[in-house]
């Protein structure tokens, strides 16, 4: 084998990484050999992944010879610090640095702390996580919103793709990983990038701050939302009845209350009252939670549509059969800028009609689930949701006949 392949071994269709571990940390590693699929059989991949992981082992080989040496332990501590590696591999994370007792801690007083021994382990300090389960954990655990949560996974298997653990990265890293990834995205990307990788390293004690705070220069503009025309939403609610009638009435009601498309999905109708109900559980902030009268257009689609409703993945996946069903753009120009337009651009539209009507800003905002401002925001949530009938009704999407 080449020199530039060493610690790499094709099993199968996929490369691994074996590495000898030295026979001085070898006891307090407590293992003499270190093998792990790098999953991957493209060996240009496999160079780099046995690269980070090869220098990724040797700093740590490295910091328990120093852990060795300024703490002057005998090869006999040194085999009782794998012992106890060995009892905080059995143990949850958290309690790993709780739990030593006994004889074993009785032993190592004065010359090994409780801290020390868990880095040892490693997992304990979180060190060694590997950045997957990192992500995994964080995700499982962390309150926030499913909407979020779906956010953060998507941005964040980035990062787990570049680097296998959680420890790999300072702030020099992260610069250097952020410029290149700004190079082919947009700034709403990268931002969305920053939050939840600054999330997860607060939520495993790290410093969050090693991913804030660079300079980067976006590779693609953001690309705004556009509206629908009058003419496209009968047209786009015509070709959805022959794709599915629910994704009709999901269009419908999508025109007619500005809803987004998790709220679509899962609001409740409030038949006495003819309203809309957003609730807590369903909502996108605080604010979101609402009441919005049901528009007269509405009122049949939304009666059918509680009946049997379409998911958010179902919502989405369905619109671009609609859109080419239309015959209608999905991207269109504005000024030369290009403008998208999905089930969200609806929303977009909803307000835009509702404030070329001449509906004042407030009742859109409460219509949208906005936070108001100000004095606004102080009273507006108490006042009468059908007090927002009249402005609601001001909707209207004539048809070209009309």
């Amino acid at each position: 084998m080449r020199k530039r392949d060493q610690h790499l071994k094709l099993r199968g269709d996929n490369y691994h990484f074996v590495l000898r571990v030295p026979t001085d940390v070898a006891p307090v590693v407590g293992k003499k050999l270190i093998q792990e699929s790098l999953k991957t059989s493209n060996l240009t991949e496999a160079r780099r992944k046995r690269d980070q992981l090869e220098a990724h082992h040797k700093a740590r080989w490295n910091i328990i010879r120093d852990a060795l040496k300024t703490r002057h332990m005998s090869p006999e501590l040194a085999s009782l610090a794998a012992t106890i590696r060995n009892i905080l591999a059995d143990l949850p994370d958290d309690e790993a640095t709780l739990r030593i007792t006994g004889k074993i801690a009785e032993q190592i007083e004065d010359q090994l702390t409780v801290k020390a021994a868990a880095e040892f382990q490693g997992k304990a300090t979180g060190e060694l996580k590997s950045m997957e389960d990192a992500v995994t954990e964080f995700l499982a655990r962390a309150t926030l919103k499913d909407s979020t949560k779906r956010l953060y996974r998507s941005a964040l298997n980035v990062v787990c793709d570049r680097f296998p653990y959680i420890s790999d990265i300072d702030r020099k890293t992260a610069r250097i990983f952020l410029q290149a990834y700004a190079e082919t995205h947009t700034p709403k990307a990268i931002k969305n990038l920053i939050a939840a990788a600054s999330s997860l390293y607060a939520f495993h004690g790290f410093d969050p701050s090693v991913w804030k705070e660079h300079k980067l220069y976006p590779g693609k503009e953001n690309t705004d939302r556009g509206i629908w025309t009058d003419g496209e939403v009968h047209r786009l609610i015509e070709a959805a009845r022959k794709v599915d009638p629910r994704m009709a009435d999901a269009l419908t009601i999508a025109a007619y209350t500005g809803m987004r498309r998790q709220e679509i999905a899962q609001f409740r109708y409030d038949e006495a009252k003819n309203q809309i109900v957003v609730e807590a559980a369903f909502s996108k902030t605080k604010d979101s939670i609402r009441r919005i009268p049901c528009h007269p257009e509405a009122r049949e689609a939304v009666q059918r549509f509680i009946r049997d409703r379409l998911s958010v993945h179902m919502l989405s996946s369905r619109l671009p059969q609609v859109i080419e069903a239309a015959n209608v753009e999905k991207e269109i120009k504005i000024d030369g800028k290009p403008h998208k337009r999905d089930l969200h651009a609806f929303r977009h539209t909803f307000a835009s009609k509702l404030a070329e009507a001449g509906a004042d800003e407030a009742s859109i905002a409460r219509l949208l689930g906005h936070a108001p401002r100000g004095v606004t925001r102080m009273y507006s949530n108490k006042v009468d949701p059908d007090s927002l009938r009249p402005a609601l009704e001001l909707l209207k999407y004539p048809s070209v006949s009309e």
